[in-house]
C-alpha cells in the first residue's frame, strides 16, 4: 500500500480524486490537499500510484537556498 505524505504547507492529509468516467475518456487521477489556502494539487495521470508517486515527490532544499542572505 502506497502512502500519502501530509501536505507539505499546512500538513493536513491529502484527498485522492479519480475523474473522467464516461466509457469512452480514460481515467484521470489527482492528489491534492483541500484544507489550506495554497490548494497544491498534482496533475492528472493515468493511474493512481502515478499521481500518488507525484504528490509524495518533493523538492530537495539546496544548501545556498537554506543560507539567508545579506540585505
Amino acid at each position: 500500500m502506497i502512502v500519502l505524505l501530509p501536505c507539505p504547507f499546512c500538513g493536513s492529509d491529502p484527498r485522492l480524486l479519480e475523474a473522467g468516467e464516461a466509457d469512452d475518456e480514460p481515467q484521470n487521477w489527482t492528489v491534492g490537499c483541500y484544507c489550506c489556502a495554497m490548494r497544491p494539487r498534482t496533475g492528472g495521470y493515468r493511474t493512481s500510484a502515478e499521481a500518488i508517486v507525484a504528490w509524495n515527490t518533493r523538492a530537495h532544499q539546496c544548501p545556498a537556498c537554506a543560507t539567508p542572505r545579506e540585505p
